[in-house]
């Protein structure tokens, strides 16, 4: 029996200081990506956004996730309800407390681990781990950007 193919996938592109990537979940089926940024410190942005703004005039390659992808039901479930619930709290300061930003992905949220949950569930990344690492002796500070100690 032959599997069928999620419509999802984790996609990348480079970011623009020159190290890193920043990703997104891409739904085939609609051709959109569900994107989050950070427009300030230790804030957030849910968005859905066509393929050709995530990508921001850069390659996008398909990454792999850490564990399997689920089920296009179940990702479609995670990805209505973060939507959903972004939209009716993002103008309200006391629910966006819950939805902070952290480079680690530790103790809020940044790219990669939303990207992760989205698809598999599992919120934990390589990134997040080695910049806790990093964060822990000092090398990166709590927002992901390189200590003054360096």
């Amino acid at each position: 029996m032959v599997e069928s193919m999620s419509r999802f996938c984790q996609i990348a592109r480079k970011l623009n200081v020159g190290i890193g990537y920043h990703v997104g979940v891409l739904d085939y089926q609609s051709n959109t990506v569900l994107d989050l940024t950070t427009p300030g410190e230790n804030r957030i942005l849910i968005q859905t956004k066509t393929l050709k703004e995530f990508a921001r005039g850069q390659e996008v390659q398909v990454k792999s996730t850490i564990g399997t992808i689920s089920s296009d039901s179940e990702v479609v479930q995670r990805w209505n309800d973060l939507v959903d619930t972004w939209n009716e709290h993002a103008n309200n300061p006391d629910v966006l407390k819950q939805f902070p930003y952290d480079a680690t992905g530790r103790n809020g949220y940044n790219c990669e681990s939303v990207a992760e949950w989205i698809l598999t569930g599992i919120t934990r990344t390589p990134q997040g781990f080695w910049l806790g690492i990093l964060q822990d002796i000092g090398i990166v500070d709590p927002g992901g950007g390189f200590s003054s100690r360096c």
